[in-house]
C-alpha cells in the first residue's frame, strides 16, 4: 500500500486549525444549550403535572359542591324565554355582521 503525502501551507494548516477549533467551540456550546433545554423542559412537565392534578382536584370539588348545592327550580316559561332570547342575540349578532361585510364590499366597489 502507497503512502500519500500531502502538504500544506502554514497559513492552510493555521486556517484548518482554526476552522476546527471554532467548530468545537460551537459543539460544546450547543450542548450547553440543549443540556438547558432538557432542563427547562423536565421542569415545564413537572409545571404541568402539578397543574393537571391542581385541575382534577379543583373539578372534583366543583363535583362536589353541585352534589350538595340545592337544585335551582325555574318555570319551564323562563326557559323558553332564556332560550328565545339567547337565539335573538345571535339572529342579531348575525345581522350586523353581514351588515358590516355589505359596508365593506361597498368600499371596496367604491374604490374599484
Amino acid at each position: 500500500m502507497e503512502q500519500l503525502h500531502v502538504r500544506y501551507e502554514y497559513d492552510e494548516a493555521i486556517s484548518g486549525k482554526k476552522d476546527l477549533l471554532i467548530i468545537q467551540s460551537d459543539l460544546i456550546k450547543s450542548i450547553k444549550k440543549l443540556q438547558a433545554y432538557k432542563a427547562l423542559r423536565l421542569q415545564e412537565l413537572k409545571k404541568k403535572q402539578e397543574l393537571k392534578s391542581k385541575l382534577s382536584e379543583l373539578a372534583n370539588k366543583i363535583n362536589i359542591l353541585n352534589k350538595v348545592m340545592p337544585k335551582a327550580k325555574t318555570p319551564k316559561i323562563e326557559q323558553e324565554e332564556l332560550i328565545s332570547t339567547a337565539e335573538v342575540m345571535k339572529k342579531t349578532d348575525l345581522e350586523h355582521e353581514l351588515y358590516e361585510i355589505q359596508e365593506k364590499l361597498a368600499q371596496l366597489d367604491d374604490k374599484t
